[in-house]
C-alpha cells in the first residue's frame, strides 16, 4: 500500500511542470486527497463565496477566467430564459383592477411559459451550486500542484556559506600552534 502511495506521488511530481493549467491538471491530482497547506496561494472558502454570489466569480479568483465565464455565461442564460417566459406568462394572464390574475388569454401557453420559468429558476440554481463545487474543486487541485511545485524546488537544497576558524598547525611541548584558516563549507539538505 504504501508503495502504491509513493509510486504515485513520484509519477504525479514527475508529470508537473511550471506553468500547467487545471485543464491539465485535473488529470493529475484527485482533490479528495487534498491536504490543506498554510503556504497555500488558492482560498477554497473565497472561491467558494465568490462563486455562490456570482457564478464563475470563484473559477475567476482561482485564476480559470474562461472557465468562470462559461458559468456565469450558462446562469445569464437561464436568467434570460427565466425573464422571458415570466414577460410572456405575464402577456396572457388577465387581471381585475387590483391586479390579482383572473384567467388566462391563452391558458396552454400559460402553462407552457409557467413551466419554463420554474424549469429556468431551477437550472440558475443547479448551476450555482456546480459553480460552488467546481470552484472549491479548482482551488483544491491548484493547491496540490502547487505543493508539489514546492516539493520539487526544495527536494535537494544546497547551500554554501564561507567560514573562518583557527586550526593547529603544529604541537609542541609548550602547546599547540593555531593559523587563522578561511573557507567555504557546503551544506546538502534532502
Amino acid at each position: 500500500m504504501i508503495v502504491l502511495i509513493a509510486a504515485s506521488l513520484v509519477s504525479a511530481q514527475a508529470q508537473i511542470a511550471p506553468g500547467m493549467k487545471y485543464k491539465e491538471l485535473k488529470t493529475i491530482y484527485n482533490p479528495k486527497e487534498y491536504i490543506p497547506e498554510s503556504t497555500d496561494p488558492y482560498s477554497r472558502g473565497w472561491a467558494g463565496v465568490g462563486s455562490f454570489l456570482i457564478p464563475g466569480l470563484g473559477q475567476v479568483i482561482d485564476g480559470e477566467v474562461g472557465r468562470g465565464l462559461i458559468f456565469f455565461g450558462a446562469n445569464l442564460a437561464a436568467f434570460c430564459v427565466y425573464s422571458v417566459n415570466l414577460t410572456n406568462f405575464a402577456s396572457v394572464c388577465t387581471t381585475d383592477s387590483a391586479g390579482n390574475v383572473t384567467g388566462y388569454t391563452d391558458e396552454a401557453a400559460a402553462v407552457r411559459y409557467s413551466r419554463n420559468a420554474v424549469l429556468a429558476l431551477l437550472g440558475m440554481g443547479v448551476i450555482d451550486i456546480w459553480s460552488i463545487v467546481d470552484a472549491i474543486k479548482v482551488a483544491k487541485v491548484k493547491n496540490m500542484y502547487y505543493q508539489d511545485l514546492r516539493r520539487q524546488r526544495s527536494s535537494v537544497d544546497f547551500d554554501f556559506a564561507p567560514f573562518f576558524t583557527y586550526a593547529p598547525t603544529a604541537i609542541t611541548a609548550s602547546g599547540s600552534s593555531l593559523t587563522p584558516t578561511a573557507g567555504l563549507s557546503m551544506r546538502v539538505s534532502f
